[in-house]
């Protein structure tokens, strides 16, 4: 059993991912790179007080932070749920082509079969005129 719970260890994760995001906004406002509608918002929740004004940006830009990841991550979510749709589609018009040539390939055989059959049917029956032929030929020569 180990030391920590899931949840602890979930609890654990989400504090050093939130510690991250506080450092790289940190090294944002260190390159006076700040997100120009969220400091105003700093300002206008602070009252224009700019100490305040600071340490409410910071609150608002790793909300955003957290935002802009967790739209990363839905939209990772339904590129994999897309990806694996169009998987589907692909297999299934793979499974529709090989039936489609299955059956061309039945009909062809099928086609083949009736031909041979026609063919041994008209040399049957032309065997039977003949026969026929002959034997009414035999009859009428040697009725006398």
């Amino acid at each position: 059993m180990g030391l920590f719970t899931r949840n602890d260890k979930l609890s654990i994760f989400q504090r050093q991912h939130e510690t991250k995001l506080f450092e790289f906004d940190m090294d944002e406002i260190a390159n006076n790179k700040r997100q120009k509608g969220l400091w105003g918002q700093a300002i206008v929740k602070s009252n224009g007080d700019e100490k305040k004004a600071e340490a409410e940006y910071i609150k608002l830009r790793v909300e955003s932070l957290k935002d802009e990841l967790e739209i990363q991550k839905q939209e990772e979510t339904e590129k994999a749920i897309l990806k694996e749709e169009l998987k589907k589609l692909s297999e299934e018009e793979k499974k529709k082509k090989a039936e489609t040539k299955a059956q061309e390939e039945q009909r062809i055989k099928i086609e083949k079969e009736h031909t041979v059959i026609e063919s041994l049917t008209i040399k049957y029956l032309l065997a039977l005129i003949i026969v026929f032929l002959i034997s009414t030929f035999f009859f009428i020569y040697y009725k006398d």
